[in-house]
């Protein structure tokens, strides 16, 4: 059983240091206080490993986080130009149009007049000249 220990804390040995290492405990007593702290060490090496694997992944996902904001808000910055570009081309055409109708109201008020003004010339030319 002490040969089966002995293979047993050589093999542990090796696959935690790599190697004997420095230590090389001699009582089967010192052995498994040896392995018990390797297994512990080993341990203590998958806990830090487990607590900064996560941290890598966090930021990972925080910046995909951070993109899919960013496109987002690009998208919504595209959309609020296209719909103010949209109002802009809205108002001008209105504004033309506007003009073209003033311009129409215009036109049609200074026929009214030449109109008014041809028939008062007509309505004084046809009774004769004015009197003295």
């Amino acid at each position: 059983a002490s040969i089966l220990f002995v293979l047993l804390f050589f093999s542990v040995e090796t696959q935690a240091l790599v190697g004997l290492g420095d230590a090389l405990p001699m009582t089967p007593a010192a052995q498994g206080v040896a392995i018990a702290q390797q297994v512990v060490g080993v341990c203590f090496g998958v806990f830090i490993i487990a607590q900064v694997l996560p941290a890598f992944g966090r930021d990972a996902a925080q910046a995909a986080a951070v993109e899919r904001r960013e496109e987002r808000a690009k998208r919504r910055r595209r959309e609020r130009q296209r719909r103010r570009a949209r109002r802009e081309e809205e108002a001008a055409a209105a504004a033309e149009e506007a003009a073209r109708q003033a311009a129409a109201a215009a036109e049609a008020q200074a026929r009214a007049r030449a109109d008014s003004i041809a028939r008062i010339e007509r309505s004084q030319s046809s009774r004769g000249p004015a009197p003295s």
